[in-house]
């Protein structure tokens, strides 16, 4: 085996459908995912055992998901070893939706004892179609006066579940909500 793998990719590459099933959980309602018309662009891409650090520019990733959530578009520089993984510009977009992230975590930032730790910076506009897809459990009621508007977001956040520092929250949500 080599100790270093390294790629550049210019092919997308196209897969049917991916499915994934996990046993049920209280942490996890969602126990079956099948995503279709996977397609996904590498721009480059490196594995270096003695660290076993995998870097990867992904260039473009779209999908569908059973549910009917569809990403038109994942992309940004992306690195993860054995403890933490860095997204620091990720792009995620919906048709309705998008947003722009810089991620830092710790893989054990939800862990129950000894949590790590996860810094998020996100700036978000959330369309109601895809905002409703995650409010299922909420009264109709309530879902049908949601306004036909995008929700943006503004937040700086640093912790784990044991203890988290909120730097900043902006909520704008026209004709309902400014915080």
């Amino acid at each position: 085996l080599l100790p270093r793998l390294q790629q550049r990719a210019h092919s997308p590459l196209s897969v049917a459908a991916i499915q994934w099933h996990a046993a049920p959980s209280s942490a996890s309602p969602t126990r079956h995912i099948l995503l279709s018309e996977v397609n996904l662009g590498i721009d480059s891409l490196s594995y270096a055992m003695e660290t076993s650090e995998l870097k990867l520019v992904m260039r473009h990733c779209a999908l569908k998901e059973r549910g009917g959530l569809q990403i038109a578009d994942i992309k940004g520089p992306l690195s993860m070893d054995s403890l933490k993984l860095k997204m620091p510009q990720l792009l995620l977009k919906t048709p309705d939706s998008w947003l722009k992230a810089a991620v830092d975590m710790d893989l054990n930032a939800f862990s129950d004892s000894c949590p790590g730790r996860l810094s998020l910076r996100a700036n978000a506009s959330l369309g109601k179609r895809d905002l409703m897809r995650f409010m299922s459990g909420m009264p109709a009621p309530f879902r049908r006066q949601w306004p036909d508007k995008p929700l943006t977001v503004n937040t700086i956040l640093s912790g784990n579940l044991q203890r988290m520092r909120l730097r900043l929250l902006n909520l704008n949500l026209p004709s309902a909500l400014k915080v």
